[in-house]
């Protein structure tokens, strides 16, 4: 689904990012993508360290994906601007 042919930017997948691994990030875009298992502390302050260096995250929960796909391709071309 994050391919280049479907968003037009390229995408990196397992980044290290700080102190924390990011599933997806396009740099050109300031953009990490998370795939979401739960909610914890550790991800608000992951989500708040990505703030402060003006980058955006989307997290998608991991059950959502499967039966999701072509809303969540929507949502992430909405936030890259296509």
């Amino acid at each position: 689904m994050i391919r280049d042919e479907n968003l037009g930017v390229r995408f990196q997948r397992k980044v290290r990012m700080f102190s924390y691994m990011a599933d997806f990030y396009c740099p050109s875009k300031k953009l990490v993508i998370q795939i979401a298992s739960n909610e914890t502390d550790s991800v608000l302050v992951m989500d708040n360290t990505m703030i402060k260096e003006d980058i955006k995250t989307i997290r998608i929960p991991y059950n959502y994906i499967l039966k999701n796909a072509n809303e969540i391709l929507n949502e992430i071309k909405r936030y890259l601007n296509i």
